[in-house]
């Protein structure tokens, strides 16, 4: 099921093994320390300053504050998709800086890196695979046909799970709260895990050791950790819910693109099934480490996500068609359920009944 003429596709396969530059300086200096200095002083202005202030003077400060905890949820994200970066070896050119970066930033992100990329690469690799919908790394789909072929009781299930209610309440706390913590009871079944290698179970096993670590200090010191515990706390919830909505919409939207196996193709998948987000300044692209131009990754994840607008900006000039959005058409993406085979579409609920 291919749309995009052979020779824009050609074109474009050119361009985007160009784009696949990573510059140390740009990954250390241009992309880690301002992000980690904004983590780290963002959270110290909001635990210091803002919070006794808030606690000690007047309510008021309770504002200040609460931006400082958005503006930290911001830079937590661009956290999150610098480690994303890293997983897929892209943003740096050798192994040990993109490690050093990704692991670093992933303690903040409460993602051990390792295991989670070994996730995220299998939902490149089967990204609108109607056979491979089986949830790992991914959001779990079914087509309208297999929908009506359940049980009463299946399908009350998977209505829940697609409710917006459990995606922006349950999944962000559990996915990464839960499953990051104990990702051998995620899906234990699949063959993704059945072999794990050891220096997943070591990253696991470290990463949780330090907030164990953390967590017994807290405990024993709680009138001096409180205030950093509560402002990291909403942050990182914010954070996660951020991550969740970006990750849905970006791939569950009306004219996304799913095809059976054999007619499956990477490229389509990445062009048609994977959505762009417009935002309205380069600032606020930025500040979301440019994951907005998704269409772009998928089609090279090993593209450094600072290239990734000039390549998105190349390849709409040699004729590649994304799907795009803006901010206000976000949630209206969670009334998409069910690909429906015959219409070639996302419906929602509603239109199945």
């Amino acid at each position: 099921m291919t749309t995009t003429a052979p020779d824009i596709q050609r074109q474009a396969t050119r361009i985007l093994a160009e784009a696949v530059r990573p510059r140390a300086g740009r990954a250390f200096w241009g992309e880690f320390v301002p992000t980690l200095l904004l983590v780290v002083g963002t959270w110290m202005l909001g635990s210091r300053i803002l919070f006794p202030l808030m606690a000690n003077e007047s309510g008021w400060w309770a504002f200040p504050w609460l931006l400082s905890c958005v503006t930290l949820a911001i830079w937590l994200a661009r956290s999150f998709v610098i480690m994303h970066d890293a997983g897929h070896g892209a943003l740096a050119p050798t192994g040990w800086l993109n490690g050093l970066i990704g692991h670093t930033l992933s303690l903040f992100v409460l993602t051990p890196m390792t295991h989670w990329s070994k996730l995220h690469w299998h939902h490149h690799r089967t990204s609108g695979n109607i056979e491979q919908q089986d949830g790992l790394g991914d959001i779990f789909t079914m087509t309208v046909s297999r929908y009506r072929s359940l049980p009463a009781w299946q399908r009350v299930l998977y209505r829940g799970f697609r409710h917006r209610a459990h995606f922006l309440c349950v999944i962000p706390f559990v996915m990464f709260c839960l499953f990051h913590r104990l990702p051998f009871l995620y899906f234990p079944w699949a063959a993704i895990f059945r072999k794990p290698k050891l220096r997943e179970i070591l990253n696991i096993a470290l990463v949780d050791a330090c907030y164990i670590v953390a967590g017994w200090w807290m405990w024993n010191h709680w009138a001096v950790a409180k205030p950093w515990a509560i402002t990291y706390g909403l942050s990182a919830m914010m954070t996660f819910t951020i991550g969740v909505i970006l990750f849905y919409t970006q791939h569950q939207f009306e004219n996304s693109y799913y095809a059976h196996e054999a007619e499956w193709s990477f490229f389509e998948s990445g062009v048609r099934g994977s959505m762009t987000l417009r935002l309205p300044h380069w600032t606020l692209e930025w500040a979301l480490g440019y994951i907005n131009f998704h269409s772009v990754h998928h089609l090279k994840p090993t593209i450094p996500l600072y290239n990734l607008p000039a390549t998105h900006a190349a390849l709409q000039q040699i004729g590649v068609t994304f799907s795009q959005c803006r901010l206000g058409d976000l949630m209206g993406a969670f009334r998409c359920n069910l690909w429906d085979e015959d219409r070639q579409r996302m419906v929602s609920f509603a239109e199945v009944d």
